[in-house]
């Protein structure tokens, strides 16, 4: 049987084979060293890659990182303060308005206003439920509330402005998230109603709306200052954060003419006169003779409902024109005296009714055809001698003297809303026109020019033009004047003096007997009722009756007149109590000796008064 091969026999190969086993070998390790120095390369190039992509994305952050801190910086720091500082306008006091020695009329004081960060706030329903329980707002307000608290598209709302300071201190002891409390000032009459028709009002913002805070709002509005408010991550506005970025400056003052004193005087006496007449209001005027300036303007208004008589919320006497009536036959003539038309003993035969153009025109008292002077003419009121006066001078003259006198044309005041009534160029006078605004009828003004018109007799035939404010007083207390009221001659002195005799006899003997007595001092004036225009076109309602606007202007002391007074009842009830006499001229009086009291005013002579009741004393 033939052995196995040895081991030592097996292992012994052909020389061709052990060639190629070594070129095998060879092979095997060359490829095992390429892998390894692949392994090792990719290693590196992978190294490589990393740092470079590291490199590259820390240069995107530097690059970031710099345009963060250089060029993007500010937008970011602002979108950062919009998150949590806001700044605010710092509301400007306004200016306050001050009586003629300066008692505050009108003025700004300190209220809280409730105000929310929609986009702080963190429950909006349970905030505007809290909101609305505390501060009494109806359903309505409060769903307009929680819609803005849910939206979230604004970073202010107000929730209640000038709130009582301790409503203001238990809504902020709530801690709302969002909800806070800012001052803002709030205009407050420190003396009631007083002048309050003269000072108008302003709106919750402080903006002028009515009166002397609209016509100076400009000069009372100060100059509105900004605070930079920095707020914590609940919306509530953190005190160590607030920086003033720039101050305030209060509006100046506006000193007026008026004497509040007398002011509230006058107010009483028209508010039981009116009262007492059931009228529709009134209205009275108390000038200073010499300058225009007007130390009274009042107003007072009947409620119709309720039948109570207060002040005036508007300035009726400069924006109501009302037809004058006897009071412009002042005006007649002394426009005809200035003319040398006529002498004031001139005589006219005078009956108590004609017929001109096609309407008969009365007196208002019947007498027979009779011997009147052009004295006694105006002391007696009489139409129909009015009107004879005025022909002796024509239509174009009786025009241009009503003009003179400062009817038809707006005062100087420029009060808002001033009414500069009605006066016709002559040549559209129709009819009867062309006679009866001789005495008054088809011609309108406002108390403020028929004051001023019969001041120009007090003040020796010049018109001085009616003031109303003083001075204007800025924040520094620098007093600044306002120029003196703008004048103009009228009628010659000696026509002035004429006819202030003559009014003194209106007074005494004429219409105005026994009602207007100043013990002491002589007064010279005129009544006047004047009918009131209706809807219809008419002097007559729909029921038949007529409506009358009655008045008394006059001046004193006569002999060197210091005040000139109107005083004019709306509206009196029919009967013997409408005339000017009976309703206007006894609080004329009443007005007259108060101002005397008040002002200091000393009679110029010892002997004033009427002669004939003197010596009847």
């Amino acid at each position: 049987m033939p052995r196995p091969p040895s081991s030592r026999h097996s292992k012994r190969l052909p020389a061709g084979a052990r060639f190629n086993e070594s070129r095998l070998e060879r092979r095997d390790q060359e490829a095992k060293r390429a892998r390894h120095l692949w392994r090792v390369g990719q290693t590196r190039r992978r190294l490589i890659a990393v740092f470079v992509v590291t490199a590259l994305a820390f240069g995107g952050v530097l690059v970031r990182v710099g345009l963060l801190q250089i060029a993007e910086a500010k937008d970011y720091q602002a979108y950062g303060d919009r998150q949590r500082v806001r700044s605010e306008v710092i509301a400007a006091p306004r200016g306050r308005v001050l009586d003629r020695d300066g008692i505050d009329l009108a003025m700004s004081v300190a209220s809280s206003t409730v105000f929310a960060n929609p986009m702080a706030v963190v429950n909006p329903r349970s905030t505007a439920q809290a909101l609305a329980e505390l501060l009494g707002l109806d359903d309505q307000r409060e769903k307009a509330l929680e819609t803005a608290f849910t939206a979230q598209d604004s970073e202010f709302v107000y929730v209640a402005r000038q709130v009582e300071a301790a409503m203001a201190t238990t809504i902020t002891n709530l801690h709302l998230p969002g909800v806070g409390v800012l001052e803002e000032p709030r205009r407050y009459l420190p003396n009631g109603d007083v002048a309050r028709g003269i000072i108008g009002r302003t709106d919750i913002d402080g903006v002028g709306t009515g009166g002397v805070e609209l016509q100076y709002d400009s000069v009372l509005t100060g100059t509105p200052g900004q605070l930079r408010r920095e707020f914590g991550s609940k919306g509530r506005s953190m005190p160590s954060g607030d920086k003033a970025l720039l101050d305030a400056i209060p509006g100046n003052d506006v000193r007026l003419t008026i004497d509040m004193t007398l002011q509230y005087r006058v107010e009483q006496f028209l508010v039981a006169a009116v009262a007492e007449l059931m009228a529709r209001g009134g209205s009275a005027i108390v000038m200073d003779s010499r300058t225009g300036e007007l130390l009274v303007m009042a107003s007072v208004r009947r409620d119709a409902e309720s039948g109570l008589t207060s002040v005036a919320s508007g300035n009726y006497a400069a924006v109501d024109a009302y037809e004058p009536g006897s009071v412009m036959k002042v005006i007649t003539v002394a426009g005809a005296l200035d003319q040398g038309a006529v002498t004031p003993e001139q005589t006219f035969i005078v009956p108590s009714e004609k017929k001109f153009y096609d309407l008969v025109l009365h007196d208002a008292e019947p007498h027979p055809p009779t011997p009147y002077t052009v004295h006694q003419i105006l002391s007696k009121s009489s139409n129909i001698g009015t009107i004879f006066v005025s022909q002796t001078m024509g239509v174009e003259n009786q025009e241009n003297y009503m003009r003179a006198f400062g009817i038809g044309e707006a005062s100087a005041l420029d009060f808002p809303g001033e009414s500069r009534g009605i006066l016709k160029p002559h040549e559209e006078w129709y009819g009867t026109e062309n006679v009866t605004m001789a005495y008054g009828q088809g011609v309108s003004s406002t108390a403020v020019q028929l004051v001023s018109a019969v001041n120009v007799l007090a003040n020796g035939g010049v018109y001085v033009a009616p003031k109303l404010v003083k001075s204007v007083i800025a924040a520094d207390g620098t007093d600044q004047s306002t120029m003196p009221s703008a004048t103009r001659v009228v009628v010659k002195p000696e026509v002035a003096e004429q006819m202030n005799v003559m009014m003194r006899d209106v007074v005494c003997t004429g219409t105005a007997r026994g009602r207007v007595d100043v013990p002491g001092y002589t007064v010279a004036g005129k009544t006047g009722t004047g009918y009131k225009g209706q809807a219809n076109g008419t002097y007559f309602d729909q029921d038949g009756n007529r409506a009358y606007y009655a008045s008394f202007v006059g001046f004193l002391p006569a002999e060197a007149p210091r005040l000139t007074i109107l005083v004019s009842i709306d509206e009196p009830p029919p009967g013997a109590r409408y005339f000017g006499s009976t309703t206007a001229a006894p609080v004329f009086a009443q007005i007259a000796s108060a101002a005397i009291v008040e002002l200091g005013i000393q009679p110029p002579t010892a002997n004033g008064g009427c002669p004939a009741r003197k010596s009847s004393k």
